[in-house]
């Protein structure tokens, strides 16, 4: 049965985060202190495979006043000037970021509310996106950037995803194979298939603490996320508590973080195929925390499908979070 976290509406952007996130337009800063260019190009064809692609028009202004606006992004894409630890503000009105990606030059982060791309200056009234697939996909991704298969993109924590219902593939590849070292702030009330496949893969992250709001996984939502991040190490998803089976959900989730150590879920129950590799070629000792009264490690094999074969055991109460053994 499908449980969801009844968050009250004025907690829907974690504690501690700044509400004026969901007003202020996206943003990128740069922080390498030398003259920086933003860089919005549309995807080659062949890069994005079987992906949607769809004609995006943007706006960009210095000081979220004065706006300019950009000509129809095409293969050549366009170049924007940021003066060292400058920042740029964009905006739009689009149905859908696919198949256009935005990187810089030298190192930048990110943030403010990624809806402005998509609404305009009427996005800090939106919680939801056109219905359609695959609304970010590979948008700061390094793997689709024509020349170098490198974004320097450092820090997205300042960076509001507040969509309460994704759409299927929403943020697939958003942030793959960027020097990111930190994650966004996700509201999502629910998962979607395949929302978070291979999101974060080959990152700099090197922790995860419950950063979803769900607590029911939709088949094959986490397929590859986290995959590659080679300075993991610490992972707590202890608020996600069941899962769609049979379905690849957590399909290479975890694959080739060989510093992952520690590995804390609340999930009740294994079905072995939703597992597959989630954990394989990750480091060769660790612990895996589980709920207390759990069935998943009488059912799971010792191996990178199941939990890694040197990896120890224990448990912890739900109501208390004291480790019990």
């Amino acid at each position: 049965m499908r449980k969801f976290y009844n968050i009250p509406e004025n907690q829907l952007i974690g504690e501690g985060i700044d509400s004026n996130l969901y007003n202020t337009y996206f943003y990128v800063e740069d922080i390498s202190g030398r003259d920086n260019e933003v860089i919005i190009c549309k995807i080659p064809k062949e890069k994005i495979g079987g992906h949607s692609q769809y004609n995006i028009i943007l706006e960009y202004s210095y000081d979220s006043i004065n706006w300019i606006k950009l000509p129809l992004i095409d293969l050549n894409g366009v170049s924007i000037k940021i003066q060292p630890h400058g920042l740029i503000y964009l905006r739009g009105n689009n149905n859908s970021l696919s198949g256009n990606n935005l990187s810089c030059k030298n190192e930048f982060n990110i943030g403010g509310n990624i809806l402005s791309l998509l609404y305009g200056y009427n996005f800090y009234k939106k919680t939801e996106v056109p219905n359609l697939a695959e609304t970010f996909f590979g948008f700061f991704s390094g793997d689709l950037i024509i020349d170098t298969n490198y974004n320097p993109l450092v820090s997205v924590k300042k960076l509001l995803l507040p969509t309460l219902n994704p759409t299927y593939q929403s943020y697939d590849w958003m942030f793959r194979n960027t020097t990111c070292v930190d994650l966004p702030i996700i509201t999502a009330l629910q998962s979607s298939g395949f929302l978070f496949s291979y999101t974060f893969g080959n990152t700099f992250i090197t922790s995860v603490n419950n950063p979803f709001n769900f607590n029911y996984v939709s088949g094959g939502c986490f397929n590859g996320t986290f995959s590659g991040c080679k300075q993991l190490k610490n992972v707590d998803l202890s608020n996600i508590k069941d899962y769609y089976s049979h379905s690849y959900t957590f399909l290479n989730l975890f694959s080739t973080c060989t510093s992952l150590n520690f590995l804390k879920i609340g999930l009740m129950e294994y079905d072995g195929v939703s597992f597959t590799n989630w954990l394989r070629n990750v480091s060769p000792t660790g612990t895996f925390l589980l709920p207390v009264g759990s069935s998943f490690a009488d059912n799971a094999p010792r191996n990178g499908s199941g939990i890694p074969e040197g990896w120890e055991i224990k448990y912890f109460n739900p109501e208390t979070d004291e480790i019990i053994n």
